[in-house]
This record gives C-alpha cells, structure tokens and sequence, in this order.
C-alpha cells in the first residue's frame, strides 16, 4: 500500500473503482445464491497481485468487498434490503 502511495495512487479511490465508485448490488433471495466470490473480486485480486500484494484470494476480497459495503450481500428478503437501499440514496 505504501508503494501505492509514493505512485500516487490513493488506495480508496482504487478499490472503489472496481465498482465504479457504488455499491454493487445483489439481488439473492436465498444464502444458497450468494457467492464466494465474482468477477469483480477476482479481478481486484489479480490487479492487487500486480501491485505486490501477497494475500488476495478470491474469496478473501469478497469478503473484504462486503466489509467494505462495496458490495451489497443483503437477501431479498432480509429486514436491512429496503433500509439499505434507501440509505444509498
């Protein structure tokens, strides 16, 4: 992250910008529908490889996505959906 820095390249920016700067969101009805990982966390991954990071698995980044809230795992019918949506807006 430091090397990032001295090329100035601010972190946040560049996580966020896997999502184009907005939450990704997920519309599962059930936990079976949810993945371990997507498309975009395998490419964060890649990409933060070639930045010198040793740590970034697949699944690994889509749980950080998650904690992050740059992606929104919340099911359908779950009692944050609705409240969730309407925070974003």
């Amino acid at each position: 992250m430091l090397a990032m820095r001295r090329q100035g390249i601010n972190f946040v920016d560049y996580i966020w910008s896997f999502g184009d700067y907005r939450p990704i969101e997920s519309l599962n009805r059930s936990e079976q529908q949810v993945p371990s990982s997507t498309a975009v966390s395998s490419g964060m991954g890649r990409s933060l490889k070639g930045q010198g990071f040793k740590f970034v698995g697949l699944t690994i980044f889509y749980a950080f996505m998650q904690a992050c809230g740059l992606v929104n795992k919340h099911l359908i019918g779950c009692h944050r959906f609705i409240p969730y949506q309407l925070e974003r807006r």
